[in-house]
């Protein structure tokens, strides 16, 4: 237990000490036999490194639709079930929202494109539509982790989807291959043939352009082409509190960027304006979403032991009021004179 360490480890390195010649450890292999005899004991507690999951695989709160449907019936002013759009046009101008009709006529639009043909014309929403609209939808993608070390500083982890990985290696390779001609090419669309296979050469292209981008200098200067904001923003995330879009942070220097462990994981993809949608209902004083539920750690080994050592040290013990005991209810068992 947690109280006894420095006991127990007092009794190992006794025993270690009285043991012959021929059986005891080499002080070589001793911390190592330890270690694993006793891990709970001996073993020195690993440093856990920072997780960050980048863009849809953030999870995201549900919708209840009851809440949504609510919303529905207070904007409906003639009671058909269908809003319309002045209706939100009056919403919005009601709680000053600032957004313009042609920002609802986009938001309609996105759902009645989903709808057939010869319904389209039809501008009115029921409810359902919008819920759609505004409930996060899961998709199993690729993705991969990115293990990224800065010089003097923690390590981090980063989860990306794959094709979004790809999408930002393009980007990059396309505004600043003029200005740095040692930039390796970026990884290119994904070819068919077995998965492991491919996985495995995408997973190399990515680490040659990711190491290309940490070594490259801008033409006509010192400047590295890490030092770049659409670079820190995304490999030097979660490496100081400041980072984001405060101008006047220095660059946070990175020694290695490696991809690897490609799987695949549960994406939260949302539709493009549910942020708009959420803004609109909340304006009625309705809240939409629930919330996620906490993640139980679990506690460790050691915690249960002691947690069961406590729960059983008042078990079965004597009474401390010396008072004796008696089957018989108090006070029917006097004598009673005539």
């Amino acid at each position: 237990l947690g109280h006894d360490r420095a006991a127990n480890r007092h009794w190992d390195k006794l025993m270690q000490e009285t043991k012959p010649d021929h059986l005891r450890v080499p002080s070589s292999l001793l911390s190592k036999v330890q270690a694993h005899d006793k891990p709970k004991l001996h073993m020195q507690a690993r440093q856990r490194v920072p997780h960050f999951f980048m863009g849809q695989l953030r999870p995201q709160p549900s919708v209840d639709p009851a809440i949504v449907r609510a919303f529905s019936h207070r904007v409906d002013a003639n009671h058909d079930d269908f809003f319309e759009e002045h209706e939100l046009q009056a919403l919005s101008h009601q709680h000053q929202l600032r957004l313009s009709p042609e920002d609802i006529s986009n938001m309609f639009d996105e759902i009645l494109d989903r709808r057939q043909r010869n319904e389209r014309c039809a501008r009115g929403l029921m409810w359902k539509e919008l819920f759609a609209a505004v409930q996060a939808h899961k998709r199993y993608v690729p993705v991969v982790d990115v293990h990224v070390e800065p010089e003097g500083g923690a390590k981090h982890i980063l989860t990306v989807e794959a094709e979004a990985l790809g999408q930002w290696c393009r980007e990059l390779h396309a505004e600043f291959a003029p200005r740095c001609p040692g930039l390796a090419p970026p990884p290119g669309p994904a070819t068919a043939g077995p998965r492991n296979t491919r996985g495995s050469a995408r997973v190399g292209e990515l680490n040659a352009f990711i190491k290309s981008v940490l070594v490259a200098k801008m033409d006509g200067g010192d400047s590295c082409l890490q030092d770049e904001p659409k670079v820190q923003q995304f490999l030097a995330y979660g490496c100081d509190d400041d980072l984001g879009d405060t101008p006047a942070r220095s660059p946070v220097r990175l020694a290695k960027a490696l991809c690897m462990s490609q799987r695949r994981l549960w994406a939260f993809c949302t539709r493009p304006y549910r942020e708009a949608w959420l803004r609109l209902i909340r304006s009625t004083g309705l809240n939409p979403l629930v919330p996620l539920p906490e993640q139980f750690l679990g506690k460790p080994i050691a915690q249960h032991m002691d947690d069961e050592v406590a729960r059983t040290s008042g078990l079965n013990v004597a009474r401390p009021d010396p008072g004796a005991t008696s089957c018989v209810p108090p006070g029917t068992g006097k004598m009673q004179t005539p």
